[in-house]
């Protein structure tokens, strides 16, 4: 029996839902742990707030639940607690792969992970005759081939996936995946209902489907789910396939009323050719046959097309359009979400719709009654001290002002003064389009710094950026969703423009034309996904700042779009922006926590292995005696690094001469090395490169990063065994932090982070 519900706070909003504030209090424990209801031993204990909201779906009378969750208050762990808990079949559906990886990695043993067809290569393409890289996709058992695998004998990736979430009770699979399965058309039944076993009677197998359906419908990223509905629903022609097919292709300028009957002419005919096709491979003329496919996927677009209602005033768009000639076509439903029952919902019986940013308005574009809705709304566990959005107003971002070269001139100028306070960290400039992009990465005068992008190489070039160490800047139109940058993958984000969607876009301009709420409502979800990039956790850091004066008239219009989390953490700055007033601290929170200790090795021992305790060519800074020490008073080493010879030993990072922290100084002849500056001795040349290099720290913000990165490090340099300016490298470290801490009284200098930058 499932325990009472708990209290919550109610408020009070302009729609008929019931909304709930969750409270993240612990004065009521959960009567229920994670534990007790088979979840993983990653989920040891409830989040704040976690447990209500799990209790709140369970409990609720309506058919539709909604959590509006913020980053870091266990989204997915409540959308799986309530699944097991619920009973019976349950399905999750995600809109990024890499959400659906982390809730198959989280909940591996639990949950079924089934994904399109695409996803899985054809077993047995050697064997037919086709390369290796087909997917099941476009394999011989879509074009008629009677594969075995396909049937149940079992060894197909996809097939034995799909047969195993039909009979699992929590199954995790995209939008897409969900959406097309409604359209399959198998006697093993589908995922809605299960596995029908071959030779099941007719009345039986409606016990089955009654007994295995779906009774909890999870749709994550659910702000999104209507731009699913209309990808789904969109029809997509070409010139090409139709030709192809020996099909007309009809002149530029036709109306959807056209369209539709012009589907209407050819479907009889494809439909002759596919049964043609179908015979001809039963007879044993052919095996299979690519054209079968084609026709198929054609005859679902004309069933598409032909059924088109005027009253969901479908939109065409015409691409490459050259006198009467076009290249392509597509048509999208105006309002989808007539559609959302019949081929989203499905008729299940509860419905839990989550998302960090879903509003009233999300509803509503969805086609849900609000009389069925219960919407909870949970209060973010990050401290907003760590997560600042800073409206920093420049400009008014606008094709006019673009055109305006003293306007954009003093943009970058505020952009490059606020890059430069965040040197020391990885940055993301979100800019929207790709000319802004361009625009930045060739006129900041942090350009050496800056990595961009194209549609094709953004997958290569934002992977570099996330392998790269500060300093590091990408700048990005297009990073607004689906990419998360956490702790020091990037610490500071810049966000030049609202992204409000361009009206060129003929489906846009038709939506807007008749939503008047429409474009703003987008531009405020796309805002705040974006400042969602770089917070990920608790103990993460990140600051945000919006330079168009935009956001000042969209806060006055759309303030019910934006949630809670978003507007407690919004301030304002109209001087001159300080990022160490802002960040100080909890940059010396940081720095104050980071451990000093020794290098570990494979065995957790503390010590440098068996190369310093045998005089090899690795040693650990400890002050260790070795063979070619020449200095027997050399003083202690701090336990934080570990210098190696760099072409014996593996090593992390170089700091030999041509690297940054390379020795200027050398007791060597000048003509034999690339030292500038010649000294009596080794230890000489150490102790000066150590002076010059703690003055730097004091006023060079890369330079102490790159230092302070040293930290457990395995460094690199041709010096060892014999004294090396790695051991010094160690006590700046150690120095650096006890001036930090304020326990070294004996520095000339004793001053935080914070009041460094002051």
């Amino acid at each position: 029996m499932r325990p009472a519900l708990l209290p919550l706070v109610t408020l009070s909003l302009p729609t008929r839902a019931s909304v709930i504030r969750t409270r993240h209090t612990t004065s009521s424990p959960a009567p229920v742990q994670p534990s007790d209801i088979g979840m993983p031993s990653k989920f040891s204990a409830w989040r704040p707030g976690q447990w209500e909201c799990v209790d709140r779906v369970l409990g609720s009378e309506k058919r539709f639940v909604v959590l509006c969750l913020p980053t870091g208050a266990g989204k997915t762990g409540v959308a799986l607690a309530a699944c097991l808990i619920n009973g019976g079949r349950s399905v999750v559906l995600t809109a990024t792969k890499g959400l659906q990886d982390q809730i198959v990695t989280e909940m591996r043993e639990m949950v079924a992970d089934v994904r399109g067809q695409s996803n899985y290569l054809c077993p047995i393409a050697d064997k037919l005759g086709v390369p290796r890289s087909t997917t099941v996709a476009e394999a011989p058992c879509q074009c008629g081939y009677p594969c075995a695998l396909k049937r149940g004998v079992g060894g197909c990736g996809y097939y034995d996936a799909y047969r195993h979430a039909q009979q699992s009770d929590i199954v995790v699979g995209n939008y897409q995946m969900w959406l097309y399965d409604r359209d399959k058309d198998s006697a093993n039944g589908d995922l809605q209902y299960g596995w029908i076993p071959d030779g099941t009677g007719v009345t039986q197998a409606e016990q089955l489907r009654a007994k295995q359906k779906v009774r909890m419908l999870v749709a994550d990223e659910v702000h999104g789910a209507d731009g699913q509905l209309s990808m789904y629903l969109g029809v997509d022609l070409t010139r090409k396939s139709c030709l192809g097919m020996h099909m007309e292709w009809p002149d530029s300028g036709m109306t959807v009323d056209d369209w539709r009957e012009w589907a209407r002419e050819w479907t009889a005919p494809i439909t002759v050719r596919i049964k043609d096709a179908e015979e001809r491979i039963r007879s044993g003329y052919r095996s299979w046959s690519k054209d079968l496919k084609s026709l198929r996927d054609m005859a679902r677009n004309l069933d598409k097309l032909a059924g088109m209602k005027a009253e969901d005033g479908w939109v065409l768009s015409e691409q490459d359009v050259k006198d009467r000639s076009m290249t392509s076509v597509r048509f999208e439903p105006l309002h989808p979400a007539r559609y959302a029952e019949t081929v989203l919902w499905r008729g299940t019986e509860k419905v839990v719709l989550v998302s960090a940013t879903v509003r009233p308005k999300t509803l509503e574009m969805l086609g849900i009654d609000m009389a069925q809705v219960e919407f909870i709304e949970g209060e973010s566990t990050f401290p907003i001290e760590r997560r600042p959005i800073v409206y920093y107003p420049t400009v008014r971002m606008s094709y006019r002002t673009e055109q305006d070269d003293r306007e954009m001139k003093w943009l970058l100028g505020r952009l490059d003064d606020v890059i430069e306070q965040g040197l020391e960290w990885k940055q993301i400039v979100h800019a929207v389009s790709y000319g802004r992009a361009r625009f930045v990465f060739d006129n900041s005068r942090w350009h050496r710094y800056m990595i961009t992008h194209n549609t094709f190489d953004r997958a290569t070039k934002i992977e570099e950026f996330r392998r790269s160490e500060a300093p590091r800047i990408l700048v990005s139109p297009s990073v607004d969703t689906g990419y998360d940058f956490a702790h020091d993958e990037a610490r500071i984000q810049h966000i030049l423009k609202i992204p409000f969607q361009s009206v060129s876009d003929a489906l846009v301009k038709a939506r807007q034309q008749e939503d008047k709420e429409y474009g703003l409502y987008i531009a405020v979800q796309t805002l705040q996904q974006m400042t969602g990039r770089i917070m990920r956790a608790e103990n993460d850091w990140g600051l945000t700042v919006v330079y168009d004066e935009q956001l000042g008239w969209v806060l006055g219009k759309g303030r019910k779009f934006f949630c809670r989390w978003w507007m407690e953490a919004l301030r304002t700055e109209k001087g001159k922006l300080s990022v160490r007033e802002m960040m100080g601290k909890v940059m010396d929170e940081e720095i104050q926590s980071a451990p000093v200790g020794p290098i570990e090795n494979g065995n957790g021992t503390g010590d440098h292995g068996a190369d310093s305790a045998s005089g090899g060519t690795g040693r650990g800074v400890q002050g260790t005696t070795m063979p070619g020490i020449a200095d027997p008073d050399r003083p202690p080493q701090p336990p934080c690094v570990q210098v190696v010879h760099c072409k014996r030993h593996p090593f992390d990072i170089y700091i030999g001469r041509g690297s940054m922290l390379g020795n200027d100084w050398t007791h060597l002849p000048l003509a034999q090395t690339k030292a500038k500056y010649q000294v009596g001795s080794r230890h000489e040349a150490i102790v000066c490169w150590e002076e010059w290099a703690w003055e730097r720290m004091q006023t060079d913000l890369v330079f102490r990063k790159v230092i302070l990165k040293c930290e457990g490090k395995r460094l690199g340099c041709y010096c060892v065994p014999e004294e090396c300016h790695g051991e010094a490298i160690g006590r700046l470290i150690v120095r650096w932090k006890a001036q930090s801490n304020g326990h070294n009284q004996s520095l000339a200098q004793n001053r935080t982070w914070g009041q460094l930058f002051s």
